[in-house]
């Protein structure tokens, strides 16, 4: 893949943590879909925040979240999860 252009070049001298698709299986064999945030891997166990978004009305999307970076920044990783209805 090549970038057409660069938005917000300056962003380019930072290193964010990557966001992963998840696909969590459920006891009716049908997935839920997440995306997850890894802070930097120093080999230990990585806390885990949980964000729940706000009602049916409301789903998470895959793409750059200033918050999980704040929070990979700080050794934690985060899961947003699209539980059923949203």
């Amino acid at each position: 893949l090549t970038p057409l252009f660069v938005s917000q070049p300056e962003f380019l001298k930072y290193k964010f943590a990557p966001m992963e698709d998840v696909r969590i299986p459920t006891r009716d064999g049908l997935n839920i879909v997440g995306y997850l945030t890894r802070a930097k891997d120093n080999g230990e166990a990585t806390p885990l925040i949980l964000r729940v978004h706000g009602g049916p009305w409301l789903r998470d999307y895959w793409g750059f979240s200033a918050l999980d970076q704040w929070f990979a920044n700080r050794g934690y990783a985060t899961l947003s999860v699209n539980y059923r209805g949203s």
